[in-house]
């Protein structure tokens, strides 16, 4: 019998253990932990990504990779009110970009172009078609040279130095411009006029494509940088759709009429359907490639902040995402907390009452344990379920205690006390280096810039935060830390974006939050990988955003608004606990993952 390698010329390998990476694609092995032959197969699927900050319609993009992509402009709620907002997305979630200087809906794009050096051009203002060109240096953008026509609905791709717009209305267009950087010109018109464009295009300056149009068109066109020439229509006709891709490899997505969750893909000769996206849509933003793009926003029939990733791989995404967890024993919030998402320890609180219960939690359930000694709210806590360390807090309607304890698993037992009492406080680290962060003190409570660390023996005065703060949260370790957010005043708070590194001696100011909050809980390893979620804007909120060390992104939100909970755990596998007015909810996270799609080869 003929075997593999007399046809092939090559063996076939054996692994002890399954192949995990996209290097795999096409590989045929023999997994001895299965026993059974393998094939690693690439697939395509929309999938669900972190939402837009802002509900947005009639928008548009750009971006050459799937995590540097920027969508901007569009029309926000209430009363459709025309948008100078851009977002950026980093392949894990949303950081608002620079705001461009003339507000709109409806303009182009230089499609292809990298986030840092893309543009944004014509639109319509709600009053006028305009001609404005801008460009954007990943930082701000700049007006540069006007278009000759104003119109909307125009299409774009290209990049800044080399884009082209095509059509567009009022009535349906078919000029065709270009832009070398600085100035527009003139080229050779579309074969039909169309309206209805917006995002319905992709390539670059001398190849690229437009689809579709107004009145829901197949008609589709190929431009050489000269002139443009009809090629095979789509095979459904759409306007106000978004567009992706190469003038070999590209996809038409979503539009009108109605809301349209159609895919049309093309392979440089003919159009296709590919998956559809999962929310139907017309005027979404689009960046990326063909392969591995996204879109944004549109049109649902309202404006959506909905977002979903495209990805062709042997690696199937799994979204981050928030459920619902075990309920706490005992209902409350302002806790102290501790451990992992399956070894949590969740303690004091405050309900009807100061609390002095304690709870573990092991992935699925709470257990009441052992209790506090003294009761308290809003107090400071860290370390493991097995060793942990709680500390001052609220005591009383007037009071605050300085008391410290330390839990071994089995009971908690008195330590040395922190050097100032307060509440509201920031905390990180483990029992033997915990590290307290300033908080309020005394009644009424005034906002102070404390830090003290424990070494498991006792706490000490070390250098304190720039300035006074309460209300904030803190994640990571001692030598790795940050507290997020916050109020300065207990009277009239001003809540804070304000974000804090703290390396063990100093404390540097990081990645302003793009939320402002207070009464938030936060979770992370690091300095450089945490998480914030929940508390007040001053609205209680469900808000997640992740932290890399230079700057914060959106997360999928908790599955319900709380303030005044309390996080453990890690960015990958997080824990929110008690708050309110969820006061015995628990809400476990689950950070993006990713896992190969093997396929066993049976000979039927």
């Amino acid at each position: 019998m003929t075997d593999y390698k007399t046809i092939f010329g090559k063996k076939i390998k054996f692994l002890t253990s399954d192949l995990d990476n996209a290097e795999a694609e096409g590989e045929i092995f023999y997994s001895d932990s299965a026993k059974d032959f393998k094939i690693a197969i690439a697939t395509s699927a929309w999938s669900a990504a972190p939402i837009l900050p802002q509900v947005l319609g009639a928008t548009n993009g750009a971006g050459s990779s799937q995590d540097a992509v920027i969508i901007m402009t569009g029309t926000e709620p209430p009363g459709n009110t025309d948008s100078a907002d851009s977002y950026e997305y980093n392949g894990s979630g949303w950081a608002a970009g620079g705001s461009l200087n003339v507000a709109r809906n409806g303009g182009g794009t230089s499609k292809n172009a990298p986030l840092t050096a893309c543009l944004a051009f014509a639109g319509n203002d709600g009053s006028n078609d305009r001609s404005i060109t801008e460009s954007y240096n990943g930082t701000s953008w700049t007006e540069v040279g006007d278009m000759n026509t104003a119109r909307r609905e125009v299409t774009g791709f290209g990049i800044s130095t080399a884009a082209v717009a095509a059509g567009g209305a009022t009535s349906p267009q078919a000029l065709t411009e270009e832009f070398d950087g600085s100035s527009w010109t003139e080229s050779g018109d579309l074969n039909t006029g169309r309206g209805g464009m917006q995002a319905s295009g992709f390539g670059i300056l001398t190849s690229g494509i437009v689809a579709g149009g107004e009145p829901a068109m197949t008609n589709a066109e190929q431009y050489n940088g000269t002139s443009w020439t009809a090629i095979a229509n789509l095979s459904t006709g759409v306007h106000l759709a978004s567009g992706v891709g190469t003038t070999s490899a590209g996809k038409i997505v979503g539009g009108a009429p109605g809301q349209k969750a159609i895919n049309q893909q093309w392979d440089g000769t003919s159009w296709t359907e590919g998956p559809d996206i999962a929310t139907a849509r017309t005027g979404g933003g689009q960046g990326g490639t063909n392969s591995a793009g996204i879109i944004a926003g549109g049109n649902v029939p309202a404006q959506t902040d909905t977002t979903e990733e495209f990805n062709t791989t042997v690696m199937t995404r799994t979204a981050g995402a928030w459920t619902a967890g075990g309920n706490l024993g005992t209902a409350r919030y302002a806790m102290g907390g501790a451990g992992t998402q399956t070894a949590g320890l969740g303690f004091g609180g405050y309900d009807s009452g100061f609390k002095n219960e304690s709870e573990s939690y092991d992935g699925s359930s709470w257990t009441e344990g052992p209790n506090l000694n003294t009761a308290r709210a809003y107090l400071g806590g860290c370390g493991t379920q097995t060793a942990a360390v709680g500390f001052s807090g609220q005591s009383g309607s007037t009071s605050h205690t300085a008391n410290s304890e330390e839990y071994d698993g089995s009971s908690w037992a008195e330590g040395d006390n922190v050097n100032t009492a307060r509440a509201y406080s920031g905390s990180f680290g483990t029992q033997t280096a915990a590290v307290f962060v300033a908080g309020g003190e005394g009644v009424p409570t005034t906002a102070v810039a404390n830090v003290e660390e424990y070494n498991g023996s006792s706490w000490s005065e070390v250098t304190d935060v720039p300035a006074a703060v309460a209300q904030h949260t803190g994640a990571g370790i001692l030598t790795s830390g940050i507290v997020a957010g916050g109020s300065t005043d207990f009277t009239a708070p001003t809540i804070r974006t304000t974000v804090l590194e703290y390396d063990g001696t100093n404390w540097t100011t990081g990645g302003a939050l793009a939320t402002k909050r207070r009464h938030g809980a936060a979770a992370g390893a690091s300095s450089d990988s945490a998480i914030v979620f929940g508390g007040s804007t001053p609205s209680i909120t469900a808000l997640t955003e992740g932290y890399d060390g230079t700057s914060w992104s959106t997360r999928p939100s908790l599955g319900a608004t709380v303030q005044k909970n309390r996080g453990t755990g890690t960015v990958a596998s997080g824990l929110s606990f008690g708050g309110a007015p969820d006061k015995d909810g628990t809400q476990e996270f689950t950070g993006e993952s990713t896992a190969i799609n093997l396929k066993t080869i049976t000979d039927s």
